[in-house]
């Protein structure tokens, strides 16, 4: 079945096909962002990359004046791309940014499921913070989800930062109009600046702290918002703010007042929890899709067309149960592999069926007494997990190893 899509956003080079998972920083590591499952690791820049628990931690703050949902409609502002999310034809973005300051995406609910009936309602799971969950019986093909990033970028340098046209985005009327000056005088070395960060290091990721942090300005429900989000690795991404306080130039992304410490958290939020858009070249942060459980044998996937993402349930799941896909794309790497990628870049020890109790299929051998096929059980950590099927022995430590 399809494979989930990271953007924070698993183990390896960081594929630019697909869906991200949480940054892992403080080493050359897996990236913030999810990948899309089946999908080919292009060559560019193999940098590694990951992604997150039971979604977003704590509870929306009660204080919040906006519903989740309404903070999300408002994206389209700015983004010239079509309904379909790929980039305009046009082959002069400034002169549509002239005919209109922004042109908003599908006038459809943003994460609007294509039944009448909502397939899906966000929840509190005292061990893993905010989930999703099914609100019916849902079935392998439909598609539950749909969703516009809050903030989507390219990590093609010839790609403008609003409009996503080949062109320098400082000469782009959106960015002109959106940003303040000294950020649009300086943008390039700015966004150069930001890349040589160890907490960011790309320049998709870069261009989203940019986007996000410029949106705090007008919308103080942003970080409201962002604030439930999982955040880790947050010493690292501390330093980075400090670092751009300090540059004469990357100071003017941070807006007036903003504390440090928030700045940070928002950077974490983006590593950890955005999706990667292979297909369009780039990556983006999804406040519904990332509240999406981790599972090494998941019950959706999900894939993105341009800067749009939707989920597909892929196995059955009754009313109740919690809906997930797989941060990391290593179903096929061993389980104890899998178990440490996911604890190092999210903050939480998987203890799903595969990890723990079913049949590691990526390591098999033959029993030395029929012969036959002996897979470990979860992670093969007690002796008992190494029993055969076939004639009930038990493989002794020496010939384990």
């Amino acid at each position: 079945y399809p494979i989930p899509l990271f953007l924070p956003h698993g183990p390896g080079t960081r594929s630019r096909h697909g869906i991200t998972m949480p940054k892992d920083v403080g080493v050359k590591k897996p990236k913030g962002i999810l990948k899309k499952q089946g999908a080919k690791k292009l060559q560019r820049d193999a940098k590694p990359q990951k992604e997150a628990r039971g979604g977003a931690g704590a509870a929306t703050p009660p204080g919040a004046k906006h519903s989740l949902e309404k903070l999300v409609k408002k994206q389209g502002k700015g983004s010239v791309v079509k309904g379909n999310g790929t980039p305009s034809k046009s082959s002069d973005g400034q002169e549509q940014a002239k005919k209109k300051k922004a042109v908003p995406g599908p006038k459809s609910e943003h994460q609007r499921s294509r039944d009448a009936e909502r397939a899906w309602k966000v929840g509190q799971d005292a061990a893993k913070g905010r989930i999703m969950t099914a609100t019916r019986d849902l079935q392998p093909g439909e598609i539950i989800l749909e969703e516009k990033p809050l903030v989507a970028a390219s990590w093609h340098a010839h790609r403008c930062l609003e409009c996503h046209e080949p062109h320098d985005s400082a000469s782009c009327a959106l960015v002109q109009e959106a940003y303040p000056a000294e950020v649009v005088s300086k943008l390039a070395k700015i966004e150069k600046f930001l890349t040589g960060l160890d907490a960011i290091g790309e320049l998709d990721i870069a261009r989203r702290l940019i986007k996000l942090l410029n949106m705090c300005r007008t919308d103080d429900q942003v970080e409201t918002h962002t604030r439930p989000c999982t955040a880790e690795n947050m010493p690292a991404c501390l330093e980075a703010i400090k670092a751009i306080r300090e540059h004469k130039l990357a100071r003017a992304v941070l807006p007036a007042g903003m504390a440090d410490e928030v700045a940070a958290r928002l950077l974490s939020v983006l590593n950890t929890n955005s999706h990667e858009l292979g297909e369009w070249g780039g990556s983006g942060f999804f406040l519904l899709a990332c509240l999406m459980e981790h599972s090494c044998r998941p019950n959706c996937a999900f894939n993105t067309s341009g800067t749009d993402l939707w989920v597909t349930v892929v196995q059955p799941v009754p009313a109740g149960a919690p809906l997930s896909i797989d941060y990391t794309d290593s179903v096929f790497e061993p389980a104890a592999a899998r178990v440490a990628h996911l604890e190092a870049s999210y903050g939480f020890c998987c203890t799903c069926a595969l990890c723990t109790r079913e049949a590691d299929l990526a390591r098999a051998f033959l029993c030395p007494a029929c012969q036959s096929k002996l897979c470990p059980r979860g992670q093969g950590l007690k002796p008992s997990q190494w029993r055969c099927d076939a004639c009930a022995r038990q493989l002794k430590q020496k010939e384990r190893e």
